[in-house]
Order: C-alpha cells, then structure tokens, then sequence
C-alpha cells in the first residue's frame, strides 16, 4: 500500500508542478483557458505559483495535507468557474484529480516509519 501512496503522491505533484509551470509561462493554452473566465495573464501567474506552491507542500511531511487541501481547493475553483461558465464535461474531467488529493489525505504521508 505505501509503494501505491507514494506513486500516486509523486503523480499528483509532477502533475501539479506540470499545471503550475505552465501557467507561471504563461503559456498560450493556459491563457486561453482562463480568458473564458476573464482572467488577465498575471491573474494565471499567481495561480500557477499557487499551484507550484500545492504542489510543493504536498512533499513535506509538515505539510503535506495542507499542501494536498490547497491543491484540491484550486482543482474545486477550476471545476466551479467551469460549471459557472456551461462547461460541464470539463469540470467532470476535474474530479478524479480532486478525488487524487482526497486519497492522499486518507492514506497519510508516505515516508513517516510510524505508518
């Protein structure tokens, strides 16, 4: 069980570091998507050091359902302002990475030999 945790716990950050970077770079994708919601390119920034940020926490032990918290929150955001704009099968698509940092709260970090 613990080799599956700290697969699925590298996922989520690579994946999140992956989002995050990407919108730092402001790239073209990533500003597309968040102009639907009238979002300017320094607002897609500062969500993608947020994201890094998630992400980053998610690797300490300290932090590490903080970090899994914040990340399923900015997952819950995009799905929200998805389904406030009509885009239904797109904030669908949104829930197994938020159902991803909700295991990984329950099954606790991964490295701590009282586990």
């Amino acid at each position: 069980m613990k080799i599956i945790t700290i697969i699925l716990m590298l996922s989520v950050v690579a994946m999140g570091f992956k989002q995050g970077w990407a919108m730092i770079n402001a790239q073209p994708a990533m500003v597309t998507l968040f102009s639907k919601w009238n979002y300017q390119v320094a607002n897609v920034q500062v969500f993608g050091i947020l994201t890094v940020t998630c992400a980053s926490l998610i690797l300490f032990p300290q932090t590490y359902t903080l970090g899994n918290v914040m990340m399923a929150a900015t997952i819950l955001f995009i799905a929200l302002i998805q389904v406030s704009i009509h885009e239904y099968v797109k904030a669908l698509i949104e829930m197994p990475f938020l159902l991803l940092n909700v295991l990984l709260i329950y099954l606790k970090y991964p490295f701590n030999s009282s586990i």
